[in-house]
Formats: C-alpha cells, structure tokens, sequence
C-alpha cells in the first residue's frame, strides 16, 4: 500500500505532466533522458507528496525537483547509461513541433551549458522573473541574471 493517499497525486500529475514533460524535453535535448528525468522528479515528489501538496505553490515545487533531477542527469552523463527502470507513455507530449537537427536556432540551445539553457528554457517557456528562476535553479539571482 503506498503510503499516502494517490488521489491528489495522480490529480496533479495529470494537469501538469504534459508541460512538464515539455520542460524536460526543453532542457535535455533528448526524449529518453527527459523521461528518465521526469520519472526521478515525480518519485522524488512523491516521497515527499504531503509537503509539496500543502506548499504555497506546488507548481513550482515540481519545477525545482525537475530541474534538480535533470542536473544529477546531466552529471551521470559521462558515467555509464543506465536503462530507465520506467518510460512514459507516448501520450505525452513532447513540444509540439519538434525542432529538426538542422535547426540553428536548437542547435544554438543545444550548445549552452546545462545552466544556461535551463535559464533560457525557463525564462522564455515559463515566464519566470530572474527570482523564480534563481529558486527553481538554487542559485544567486545575479548568477541568473548573468546568464
């Protein structure tokens, strides 16, 4: 039995699943890396489900534990790749238009560090201010208004 009530949960997770998913897929470049990303953020959150769900903005929460999740993913890169213990369902959605590898302008998003780019990716796809960005990263405001 888990150990706490999955309706809530579940209820989050399918209003914000498909835009985080976006998000994911918008800070690693890659649907499998994203997934696992995604997977570790929402385990993550649910270890902890009570707290965020009575948090001032769970939202946010979720944003922080992807974001979180997809820096530990960017540091395991260079180890060994691991196979995802769970994959999401094709039913979510990547960005609508996925960017073709000629595309200079991903190209140049593909080539920012993994700072940077989550910096650009929330700023421009979540309309976060230097501050929720400076949260969600936990880093200094000025490394984010830097960046």
């Amino acid at each position: 039995m888990p150990p706490y009530p999955l309706g809530s949960f579940h209820t989050f997770v399918g209003l914000h699943l498909p835009r985080l998913a976006q998000l994911a897929d918008l800070l690693t470049g890659d649907r499998a890396e994203a997934d696992q990303v995604i997977v570790e953020a929402f385990v993550g959150m649910y270890g902890v489900w009570p707290s965020v769900a009575g948090s001032r903005d769970p939202v946010a929460t979720a944003r922080r534990s992807l974001v979180a999740a997809h820096r530990r993913s960017s540091r395991r890169r260079g180890k060994a790749q691991r196979e995802p213990a769970l994959d999401l369902s094709d039913g979510v959605d990547a960005p609508p238009e996925r960017p073709r590898p000629d595309d200079a302008v991903w190209q140049a998003l593909l080539d920012l560090t993994p700072r940077q780019r989550a910096v650009l990716v929330l700023r421009l796809f979540e309309h976060l201010s230097d501050r929720e960005i400076a949260r969600a990263l936990t880093t200094p405001e000025r490394v984010v208004a830097r960046s």
